[in-house]
This record gives C-alpha cells, sequence and structure tokens, in this order.
C-alpha cells in the first residue's frame, strides 16, 4: 500500500492515532500499524480511566488539559459518550498523609473536585477496604473510565474523514532519508514522507535505531493485571478506581470482575505480552 504523505505515523496506538488526527489541518497524514488491528497492545490493555491524581505532575496536568475533548469531543467524533461516571479513591498510609494533603491542595487549586476524610470514611465508596490499614483517604468523584474502543475509533473515523491513510499490518524494516524526506519500507510496501513522528511505544527505540538516530529513552516495561470475582453481595458497580499512595496496588471493576494489578514494572523486550 505505497503513499506518499506530509506526516507518517508510526505506531498506531492512542499516541499515534491522537497526534496523527491532530495533524490532520497541517498536511497528509499516513498512520503505520505493524498489528492487524489499532491499539493492540498497551493501548487496549490499559486500566482507560481519566484521573487528574495519578502519576508525575506533569501526566495529571496533561490530564486536566485533557478533559474538555473527552467530555465534550467535537461534533460527530464519537457515536457514545468516551466517559463514564467511576470516582477515584488514593489511600495513605500514616507517614503519607502530608504527600496526600499536597496532591490534594494541588488539585484543588487546578479546580479539580476532591474530598480528603480519614480512612475510616472511605468505606462508604468501597465496603471491601481495611482501613485499618491506611490513615486518610482522597475521593475524586469527577474520575471517568474512558471507552478506549469508541475513542480509538473517533480518531480513526477522523483520520479517514479527512483523507488521511491507516495502514495496518506495517511492520517497518527501514528508514532512511534522501532528498525526498523519509522513506520507510514495511510489509504493507513503501512510504515517503517529510517528517516522521515516532509513537512506536515499546518499539520506539528499534524505529529510532533504523532511522540513525541515537538512544531514546523510552523503555518497554511488562505490567501484570488479572481479573476475579467479587465477593458475593458486593457493591461491585459503585466501587471507584482504588490506589494506594505508594502505588503497590489498583483495583477498579472490570466487566463484572475485579481488575488489580499490583503496579509491577519488569523491563523487558518489546512483545506482545
Amino acid at each position: 500500500m505505497p503513499g506518499i504523505a506530509d506526516f507518517i505515523v508510526i505506531g498506531g496506538g492512542i499516541a499515534g492515532v491522537s497526534v496523527a488526527y491532530e495533524l490532520l489541518p497541517h498536511g497528509s497524514v499516513i498512520v503505520l500499524e505493524q498489528e492487524s488491528a489499532l491499539g493492540y497492545h498497551a493501548t487496549g490493555r490499559s486500566a482507560a480511566v481519566m484521573t487528574e491524581n495519578y502519576g508525575t505532575p506533569i501526566w495529571s496536568r496533561l490530564v486536566s488539559a485533557s478533559r474538555g475533548f473527552l467530555e465534550n469531543p467535537p461534533e460527530g467524533f464519537a457515536t457514545a459518550p468516551l466517559l463514564t461516571d467511576r470516582g477515584a479513591l488514593f489511600l495513605a498510609q500514616a507517614h503519607e498523609t502530608g504527600l496526600l494533603q499536597a496532591q490534594y491542595d494541588a488539585l484543588v487549586a487546578r479546580g479539580a473536585r476532591v474530598e480528603l476524610v480519614p480512612a475510616a470514611d472511605a468505606l462508604r465508596w468501597c465496603e471491601v477496604l481495611r482501613p485499618e490499614t491506611f490513615a486518610a483517604a482522597m475521593h475524586e468523584p469527577d474520575c471517568k473510565d474512558i471507552d478506549t474502543n469508541e475513542l480509538m475509533m473517533g480518531y480513526r473515523r477522523g483520520i479517514r474523514a479527512a483523507g488521511g491513510v491507516i495502514a495496518t499490518g506495517a511492520r517497518v524494516t527501514a528508514i532512511r532519508r534522501d532528498a525526498g524526506g523519509w522513506q520507510v519500507d514495511t510489509t504493507a510496501g513503501a512510504f515517503q514522507g517529510g517528517t516522521i513522528v515516532n509513537a512506536a511505544g515499546g518499539w520506539a527505540q528499534q524505529v529510532a535505531g533504523m532511522a540513525g538516530l541515537g538512544h531514546r529513552n523510552v523503555l518497554p516495561f511488562r505490567r501484570t493485571a488479572v481479573t476475579f470475582d467479587a465477593a458475593a453481595g458486593s457493591n461491585l458497580h459503585r466501587w471507584p478506581m482504588t490506589f494506594d499512595l505508594a502505588e503497590t496496588f489498583y483495583f477498579k471493576p472490570e466487566a463484572g470482575r475485579v481488575m488489580v494489578s499490583p503496579v509491577d514494572m519488569a523491563q523487558t523486550v518489546p512483545c506482545d505480552a
């Protein structure tokens, strides 16, 4: 499927399709995805929540900046709401209460709705907690579940409607630069573009290497997640996404079951985990 475009985006996860969508007003776009479908790896296996208090400060600020788009996407972008109510709960041990207070203050300063309570009061949101383990909790009612499929399909529809090309089964095998711009060879044909966006996720280093660029500090890690049935009588449908402040676990309802992760990060080679 040969093609020429102003921008070639390598990687069809959420990073790749979203940047491709935003580049459309600035030129023609081709998205190259090595798998047979978009969002096959980390995007499709994410906990997929919109919370303004997870990760580094810049992550949480990006979530705040993205809220408007997700709550009110452009007309015709989505066929169903991108967000549904979930809520988030953050649990702090006694030595972490200062950090929790600092996070609370930062969120309030950004206009987020949050409530700081003693740990025992968190049982009103999730009755299976053991509050004696913790000293305080913060509830974020505006945390939302993200419909990953609808979000991805919205970007796909928008890219194609604007004349963009999405090539799946297009694993990059070689990249070179010549007078005509970037030449990208793939298992689906050859492509040419003026600018390459490396959105290859776990494969970002390999893509950079093929382009003759140096080390990129993007490393693939494996994370464990398991699902199981909730205890009989649990009010599973109303549980929030629940984290401990030290990031040793999180859990949330997922398709009628409980999804839990120990938030492990084991460096690995890029693969279908």
